[in-house]
């Protein structure tokens, strides 16, 4: 039987290792995501160039190496982003770590 708090732990642990994941977004791969993205979100929006990417660091990076699973899982993204307004109250931050759990 698993503690009722399990769920908390696993996600601090998500949490940690996000922090130091999220250092190895470079300016390059953000340039290249909004490339990517352009004619999926043609408004190139920096904010969700960092969710796709976040998203990527949390597991779906080693499941996009085939370039039709890499479009169909951007086009998710951007469809979610769009689905719930561009998450507005939600910080920078806090949208990337929301899709980094997503892709973990």
């Amino acid at each position: 039987m698993k503690p009722p708090h399990y769920d908390f732990i696993k996600y601090k642990r998500w949490k940690e290792q996000f922090i130091r994941d999220f250092s190895k977004i470079t300016p390059e791969k953000k340039e290249r995501a909004l490339k990517e993205l352009e004619n999926l979100y043609p408004q190139g929006n920096e904010r969700l160039a960092m969710a796709v990417l976040s998203m990527y660091l949390g597991g779906y990076e080693r499941r996009i190496e085939d370039p039709e699973v890499k479009h169909w899982t951007n086009w998710a993204c951007v469809k979610t982003y769009e689905t719930f307004n561009a998450f507005p109250k939600l910080s920078d931050i806090e949208l990337s770590f929301l899709f980094y759990a997503i892709g973990n």
